[in-house]
């Protein structure tokens, strides 16, 4: 059939097309929650996460979660809790030890038998209070689940020794002090593990018309955890340097005061396991498993961010912005094929509109001649 050029189903035509992939590439871009989670997703190779080095999925993590960040290993010092050893690059060998084979390497303190921890120092804005946050954690990976819930169970406090003079840091007195409260269950402030988490902008909004913030739990494998009571699919679980002022025998004196350990310049603190049971019904469950110090290096946060200009000592991340981690590449190449795919659709049915109009254009000088002929036969 010949096409004759018509300018109304051409204009229309063109339009059905211009429309089709204009709405579905705009939406693709704008998108479902659906398309960030998957960027997320691929961000942290969770189909392919046993390819990729437990290390660097930290690493990724505090690259996308912070505004600035940097691996801490050399603000602490970590030692043996029975015979103090300060454990080194070297493997610790003494009968008095708690823990033989332990090392401390580049930052990553080994505990053999127990987990390795990798320390990092991270800032972040808030914006509900127009202020730097600025915090120390742990990263507790490479677990042997020698206890089933380990890690828990596994917590961080602050401890007598450097930096915890009673007149300047309130409530800190001598570790066993410190035991004897968490197995007596008059000590409130020690601080547990929680899964790293981000927060991205929803396309949903809120009464006022606002993104709502969606929070999500980063699951970051664990994919050389071993032990009796491994669980399938273990992640990696971290330790906030932070803790409630010690409660003292006497409830009263409890002031539920925060203390973090980047507000003090020194301090000593433990990281203890309190068994599957609750200490105040079986003592016995408390392990004390490695104890440290800490020299702060950054007087503030400001400091901290600035360096980030200055130097490769500290780097800067994302803050949870998806853009900045990468999303604007990936969702382009989605918009690529989505639009491609809307322009083939929309192309067959804006062609077929095209020939319908011919074909109904077609038909109505034939019937007006039928009906011509019709009237001269009468």
């Amino acid at each position: 059939m010949k096409l004759k050029f018509k300018l109304i189903p051409f204009i229309i035509s063109i339009l059905i097309v211009v429309i089709s992939v204009t709405g579905v590439t705009i939406y693709a871009y704008k998108g479902y929650d659906t398309n960030k989670i998957r960027f997320v997703n691929d961000y942290f190779h969770y189909s392919d996460h046993s390819k990729v080095e437990t290390l660097d999925e930290i690493e990724s993590y505090n690259r996308f979660a912070s505004a600035y960040y940097r691996k801490a290993g050399d603000e602490f010092t970590f030692n043996d809790i029975k015979s103090d050893y300060v454990y080194n690059e070297t493997p610790s060998q003494n009968s008095k030890n708690f823990i033989d084979g332990a090392t401390y390497k580049d930052g990553i303190l080994h505990l053999d038998g127990w987990f390795d921890i990798i320390p990092y120092a991270v800032s972040t804005y808030n914006s509900d209070t127009n202020a730097w946050v600025y915090t120390y954690y742990f990263y507790v990976f490479n677990v042997n689940y020698r206890y089933q819930s380990l890690i828990r169970n596994l917590n961080f406090c602050f401890v007598n020794g450097i930096g915890n003079d009673e007149s300047e840091f309130v409530g800190t007195y001598k570790l066993n002090t410190v035991i004897d409260e968490i197995k007596s269950g008059t000590y409130l402030g020690a601080n547990g593990t929680n899964l790293p988490t981000y927060k991205f902008k929803s396309n949903r909004t809120d009464a006022d018309g606002n993104p709502v913030i969606e929070s999500e739990s980063m699951y970051i494998y664990d994919d050389k955890a071993k032990g009796e009571f491994c669980p399938k699919g273990a992640y990696v679980y971290r330790l906030t340097a932070m803790s409630e002022t010690l409660s003292d025998t006497d409830k009263e004196t409890y002031t539920g005061e925060r203390r973090w350990l980047s507000q003090l310049e020194n301090a000593t603190f433990s990281i203890y396991y309190t068994g599957e049971d609750s200490t105040a019904t079986k003592p016995d469950n408390f392990v004390e498993i490695v104890r440290g110090t800490f020299a702060r290096k950054y007087e503030n946060v400001e400091t901290f961010n600035n360096l980030s200009k200055a130097n490769n000592d500290v780097a800067e991340g994302a803050q949870s912005d998806l853009f900045k981690a990468g999303y604007g590449a990936y969702i382009a190449k989605r918009i690529i094929i989505t639009g491609l795919v809307a322009f083939a659709i929309s192309g067959v049915l804006a062609f077929l509109f095209y020939i319908i109009w011919q074909d109904d254009v077609k038909k109505e000088p034939k019937q007006k001649k039928e009906e011509k002929k019709k009237l001269q036969f009468k």
